[in-house]
């Protein structure tokens, strides 16, 4: 597969706030379950008619495949587009499936083109990280590095005041008499 149309169905889910890291793993169990042996992918292709869809994906056309796949399934209500997105991409690559299925072709196709545009996976990436998408992305990652440097750095002090606190509270219960069902 070519990684440009990867990066298709990864930019996709990416619109809808799908983390790259769980967008990936969706890609890879939408590939594998439809061009493997998966018996529930290959019943739910069967039942709905989504013969074209699986082709194009066993003959490597993602984009194509994509755009398959939502045709066939517009027409469908949301229990029904569920349970495909589950059958075929099985339940942990369901959402990023359903965000594909839940994408126009108008929508495939402007970002197919502003993937042949920036011409390679690196200038997509940066045109994302300069929107303010992409700006927002950056923030989150440095407010979570931070506090994982502080929790790092401040985690056992603070687990050692914090019980100190609770045993400072207990020994004034017993003082007072009311600790006794503590």
């Amino acid at each position: 597969y070519k990684l440009e149309e990867v990066g298709i169905g990864i930019g996709l889910m990416g619109n809808q706030f799908i983390k790259s890291g769980r967008a990936g793993t969706a890609m890879k169990n939408i590939i594998n379950r439809v061009t493997g042996a998966n018996s529930t992918a290959k019943k739910a292709i069967d039942e709905y008619n989504l013969e074209a869809f699986e082709q194009e994906m066993i003959n490597g056309n993602l984009t194509q495949a994509f755009k398959e796949l939502i045709k066939a399934t517009e027409g469908y209500d949301k229990a029904t587009r569920n349970k495909i997105a589950t059958d075929i991409a099985g339940s942990y690559g369901a959402q990023g499936l359903l965000t594909i299925m839940s994408s126009t072709v108008e929508e495939l196709e402007k970002m197919e083109v502003a993937i042949k545009k920036n011409g390679d996976a690196w200038g997509i990436h940066e045109g994302m990280m300069e929107s303010t998408y992409g700006k927002f992305l950056q923030l989150s990652s440095i407010i979570q590095v931070f506090a994982t440097e502080l929790m790092s750095m401040f985690g056992p002090a603070i687990n050692n005041a914090l019980k100190g606190l609770i045993k400072f509270g207990k020994s004034l219960f017993e003082i007072s008499g009311e600790g006794e069902n503590c």
